[in-house]
Formats: structure tokens, C-alpha cells, sequence
């Protein structure tokens, strides 16, 4: 057998065998942050349009900065396809847009690949949900922003679980009923940071419950014997920018990216947790923005 033929039979015998994949999680279907991105623009220019309509105003002129399909977007809450957002736009300051604005524009392929509509909520891309969550516990009621250090046996037994954020979760949950004596909307997602497991995300808690909300926290978290008032930290009226922030390292703990990446996962099953509210309520939302930055396009 020639040198050639033989590499020709390799490779086809190579093809047949099944490639190794992530079984730490379900597979689903394919999710686009670019398509996303591609998108963007749209909806926080409607955003920006209704915040101008409710203070009397009547147009928009909202500029990305570099993107290739919509750098520059002029609208009109005075046209008969204006709708109101279904939540309440943020009023962002400058640098917040500029950090929002290249947490987008990061995830765009270029050429970018042009997508006639924006994606259905099933083919929503992870970051993109996690903004949703984020609008989902504004509507709810005030929100809170979480940061939560685990205590070493917590962290080790989150890495062995078959469920790291569904384990964790029923902890997070059930410690937070316990002090507030009800059900706590919220959403977290993991982060790998030096080796060391924390989490970011967002729970609904007014002011006067934040310290029972921390130490419910430290609790569910296995709370540390010093320094405690390190491990569990809440702010006030979080603004998108944060989200962003709790998504910036996610290609360490995502499923099928770590691998291919090089570096193993340190968690099992999905990355990031919310609850059924925020699910059901986020998806509503996007569901209504969609349709009008459709009829927008």
C-alpha cells in the first residue's frame, strides 16, 4: 500500500470514530452570541427610544461605535410601529455604554454573518439570556447585585456535583426563604478566577433585607470561620454593565469551549442558574422586544 492511500485510509477510518465530547451536559441547540451581537444595536436603540418618549421627547439618534450593519440608528417614537419597551429602560452614563458597547462588538465574527431576524428565545445565545434575567428581576421588583465566595468544602463538592449550579442553587434558595420567609427570584452565573470558584448574578431584595440577604448567602456559600464580611458582597440597583461582568470569563466554565480551549472544566452541567420567574418572566420580555425590533427591520 502507497504512502498515500494509506494516509487516505486513515483518515477515513479517523472520521468514523466518534470525536470526544463534554458529557458533563446536555447538548442543545446551536446558540450565536455574534447573531446576537448583530442584533444588539436594535434593541438598545428602542431602549434608548423609550426612555426619551417617557420623558416627552419624540426621537433618538443612538450610534454603535464600528459596528458593520447598524453603526448609526435614527428612530421615531412618533411612527405607529413604536411600542413601548415592557420593562423600564436603564438611563446608562457614558462609560457604561462604552463598556457595554465592547462586550458586544467582542463577540461579532467579521465579516459578520447577516441574519434576516434576531434569534427565537430557544436559540438565544448565553450572554444575551443573562441580560434577559437581568431586565426579568428589574420587572419584578428591586434588584440586587450578588458576588458569592464559596468556603473550600462548598467549592469542592459544587466541582463534583452532576448539577454544579442546580446543587448549589437549592443551597442559595433554600437559605434565602429561610430569612426573608419567601421565595427569592435570582439568577448567577460561575466564574473561575486563579484557580478559585466564585459567583455573580442578581437576586430581588430591597435594601432593609440586604443583611439578611448576605448572610443567608455566606451560609449557602459554607461560611467562612474569618474575614466574613469578604465573601458575600450585594449593590444596589445593578445597571447592564454588570451582566457583562459576570459573563466576561465565561469561555473557562461554558460547556465544549473549556475543552477545546485546553483547560478542563471545573464545574458539571450548565454555567449559569436562574429561577423559573426570571426564566418565564425574561422570556416574555424578549419575546416582546423581538417582535418589534422585527417589525423595526
Amino acid at each position: 500500500m502507497d504512502k498515500a492511500h494509506y494516509s487516505r485510509s486513515v483518515s477515513a477510518f479517523q472520521e468514523k470514530i466518534p470525536r470526544p465530547v463534554d458529557k458533563k451536559v446536555k447538548r442543545t441547540r446551536a446558540k450565536s452570541a455574534a447573531r446576537d451581537a448583530q442584533f444588539r444595536p436594535l434593541f438598545q436603540a428602542l431602549d434608548a427610544l423609550d426612555g426619551v418618549a417617557r420623558s416627552g421627547r419624540t426621537s433618538v439618534t443612538y450610534a454603535a461605535p464600528n459596528h458593520p450593519l447598524f453603526p448609526i440608528i435614527k428612530l421615531d417614537a412618533s411612527s405607529t410601529t413604536f411600542t413601548p419597551a415592557p420593562y423600564e429602560p436603564e438611563d446608562l452614563d457614558t462609560d457604561e455604554e462604552i463598556r457595554l458597547h465592547r462586550h458586544w462588538h467582542n463577540l461579532l465574527t467579521s465579516p459578520p454573518r447577516q441574519h434576516r431576524k434576531p434569534a427565537a428565545w430557544r436559540d438565544l445565545s448565553d450572554e444575551a439570556r443573562l441580560e434577559c434575567f437581568h431586565h426579568a428581576l428589574r420587572s419584578i421588583g428591586p434588584a440586587v447585585a450578588l458576588t458569592l465566595n464559596l468556603s473550600p468544602a462548598v467549592e469542592e463538592q459544587v466541582r463534583r456535583e452532576p448539577s454544579s449550579a442546580g446543587w448549589l442553587s437549592k443551597r442559595i434558595a433554600r437559605r434565602l426563604k429561610q430569612a426573608l420567609g419567601r421565595a427569592v427570584p435570582l439568577w448567577f452565573a460561575f466564574e473561575l478566577e486563579d484557580g478559585r470558584l466564585h459567583l455573580h448574578g442578581e437576586l430581588g431584595a430591597s435594601v432593609a433585607e440586604l443583611p439578611a440577604v448576605r448572610k443567608a448567602l455566606r451560609l449557602a456559600g459554607g461560611e467562612w470561620l474569618t474575614v466574613r464580611q469578604h465573601q458575600a458582597h450585594t449593590v444596589t440597583a445593578p445597571t447592564l454593565p454588570w451582566v457583562s461582568y459576570a459573563a466576561k470569563e465565561a469561555w473557562r466554565v461554558r460547556p465544549f469551549t473549556g475543552r477545546l480551549a485546553g483547560i478542563a472544566r471545573p464545574i458539571n452541567g450548565d454555567w449559569y442558574f436562574a429561577t423559573n420567574r426570571v426564566r418565564s418572566t425574561a422570556n416574555k420580555l424578549y419575546d416582546t422586544q423581538k417582535e418589534a425590533v422585527t417589525i423595526l427591520l
